[in-house]
């Protein structure tokens, strides 16, 4: 089976277990029922933002749409990523990196984003027991 047969195979494992016939899900995604056929079949392939999309409306793995293994849908592990600071994190290291001169491998680039965005999610959340503050740096009861 080649790539784009496989993902549509997956694709329509996650209609099915979503209990969708191809037009309602094709109609929750946003896209012509044609379209859903086609990348069910693995005739086209399918779009990142396509992609992106199936996979929050139905709590799926990315990795698994485009990798598997398996025909069972996988859940996402990880809980929704808000790209906005995603987005911020990357262009800080990417700074960080310019301004220093460094170069390093993708992987540690890749690394050094997730670990930028975690550090800027707990900055966002206090942890349990830890009081929360305001804008302006005032504890908050």
């Amino acid at each position: 089976m080649t790539d784009q047969i496989q993902v549509g195979a997956r694709i329509s494992a996650i209609r099915g277990q979503s209990m969708q016939t191809q037009k309602s899900f094709s109609d929750s995604v946003g896209i012509s029922l044609r379209a859903l056929q086609n990348y069910e079949k693995g005739d086209r392939k399918i779009p990142a933002d396509l992609l992106i999309t199936i996979c929050r409306t139905y709590d799926v793995d990315p990795y698994w749409v485009m990798e598997g293994p398996g025909t069972i849908p996988r859940k996402s592990r990880v809980g929704s990523i808000d790209t906005d600071i995603l987005v911020k994190s990357e262009k800080l290291i990417r700074k960080l990196l310019k301004t220093t001169g460094q170069q390093i491998e993708e992987r540690q680039r890749i690394e050094l984003v997730a670990e930028a965005y975690q550090n800027y999610l707990n900055e966002l959340m206090p942890r349990e027991g830890a009081p929360a503050s305001s804008s302006d740096g005032r504890e908050v009861m």
